[in-house]
């Protein structure tokens, strides 16, 4: 076997997880690939998910010998000072290494996991319960070679589901429940503004003809299969100066709004503007795409932050802690897309999440969140 083919054929392994086989396959090169820093950091990648960290340390060093300023192996050498229960040493690795490049995604998210869980008892605990492998250094890619004839097929198709599900939504309206019972009264018209307002406290003040807009507006959109705008308008009058009677009604009509799923959900709501204003949004239903950050997770659910719209790791358009359910499994390391309902805990905005998209390649999920993204507009 070729040289660079022996080096090619232990990061596939890696890839695979076969760590004993990459390393079984290099180390009789060891001399043929004495001056090769590829060689080196991946047998001590394979030594260091071995579970063997003297090996581990010995070919990083080598690797370190023959290139100094390498991100991940650096961080690879902060993964066996947190073995050794060495923080403050990997820490001081961590932040050579984000002085080499501030903006690596690895080495930011291995100083947020230092900041969170960097006490020695934690660490401890995780060498024992294996969540140490958080720390390590990501493992070679899959060759999709073999495989991109099938992922392009793939596209194809759901490319043509979507179309012509987006065709069918178009001229397919969907029938829903006659509510015109709740259609405003002449009397409740006449009435339709709290007399004292001097008392209380309302987030919005509105006029006669602002409220009967807003209450019209609610009911054409939940008649146009939209529940999100009408979810707004229903939150507008429950914050407002409207009547008991007026909200009473409003509440009725929240009840028959439905739970979207990810190819129903009409109106998507951005960030900034739920930002500006949470209790508008209240109970709205959001789908972003993005990463998860200091996932936490409890036999009940998972804690995490959403990093909104850092699915291609290059711009956040917002941070939001997210809870999910403990049935949902969901790999923190990928990109992902969350249909999820917004709540307000202690003023602050978070979403409650019903369901999660992961595909099984990043970049055929780049790909689908860039094609919906060019439909929105």
């Amino acid at each position: 076997m070729a040289p660079v083919d022996i080096i090619k054929k232990a990061q596939s392994l890696l890839a695979k997880k076969e760590y004993a086989k990459a390393a079984n396959l290099l180390e009789p090169n060891i001399i043929s690939f004495s001056n090769s820093f590829q060689f080196h950091y991946t047998l001590g990648l394979s030594f260091l998910y071995l579970g063997d960290i003297g090996g581990a340390e010995l070919y990083f060093k080598k690797a370190r010998n023959i290139k100094m300023q390498d991100v991940n192996l650096i961080l690879a050498q902060a993964c066996i000072f947190l073995r050794k229960g060495q923080v403050d040493r990997s820490l001081s690795y961590c932040l050579d290494a984000l002085d080499i490049d501030a903006q690596n995604p690895y080495a930011r998210r291995f100083l947020l996991l230092l900041k969170k869980y960097g006490d020695t008892e934690i660490i401890s605990q995780w060498i024992y319960n294996g969540k140490i492998l958080r720390f390590y250094p990501p493992l070679p890619k899959k060759n999709p070679v073999f495989s991109i004839l099938a992922v392009f097929l793939t596209l194809s198709i759901l490319g043509l589901g979507v179309f012509f599900f987006l065709q069918k939504q178009n001229h397919a309206q969907v029938q829903r429940a006659d509510l015109s019972a709740l259609n405003l009264t002449l009397e409740e018209k006449a009435n339709s503004l709290e007399k004292d307002i001097g008392t209380s406290l309302y987030r919005y003040i509105l006029t006669v003809s602002e409220l009967e807009k807003s209450y019209k507006k609610a009911q054409d959109a939940f008649q146009k299969n939209d529940d999100t705008l009408s979810q707004i308008e229903i939150n507008r009058i429950l914050n407002s100066n409207a009547s008991f009677a007026i909200k009473q009604k409003a509440q009725l009509l929240m009840q028959y709004l439905a739970e979207p799923t990810f190819d129903s959900l009409k109106t998507k709501l951005q960030y900034a503007d739920i930002a500006k204003d949470p209790y508008l949004y209240l109970d709205c239903w959001v789908l972003w795409s993005g990463r998860l950050s200091n996932l936490l997770r409890t036999e009940t659910k998972s804690e995490a932050q959403l990093l909104i719209g850092y699915e291609d790791m290059k711009k956040i358009e917002g941070i939001v802690p997210v809870i999910i359910p403990a049935n949902i499994q969901v790999d923190e390391t990928r990109p992902l897309e969350i249909l999820g309902k917004i709540q307000i805990v202690d003023s602050a905005i978070v979403i409650k999440i019903k369901s999660i998209y992961q595909a099984v390649y990043d970049f055929f999920f780049l790909f689908f969140i860039k094609f919906l993204k060019n439909k929105k507009n």
